[in-house]
């Protein structure tokens, strides 16, 4: 059995965008910002914050899109998916 499920919380960058696909699905993307902490080689508390692009599709996008603001925070549930089309604009390294 293979399971793909995230949980994610943080703070939304931006309010978030809403479009329509070319078959007229909604969908909203934004940015989650989830900050986390570790102790470095000298036991100092570091912070890091890592950001997490999200798209909510459907009728749950349009809800996402109408209510979401900057700055609130937010947890979501979801699969976690990699777009080639957004690694080919900006490479990361893992």
């Amino acid at each position: 059995m293979n399971i793909n499920r995230i949980i994610i919380s943080g703070n939304l960058v931006a309010n978030p965008t809403l479009r329509e696909t070319n078959s007229g699905t909604p969908v909203a993307s934004a940015t989650i910002a989830n900050n986390g902490f570790f102790n470095d080689g000298d036991s100092r508390r570091q912070e890091v914050t890592t950001f997490v692009d999200v798209a909510v599709w459907g009728k749950s996008g349009e809800n996402f899109a109408a209510l979401a603001k900057k700055g609130q925070e937010i947890i979501v549930e979801a699969q976690l998916r990699r777009s080639d089309s957004r690694i080919r604009r900006r490479p990361e390294t893992f």
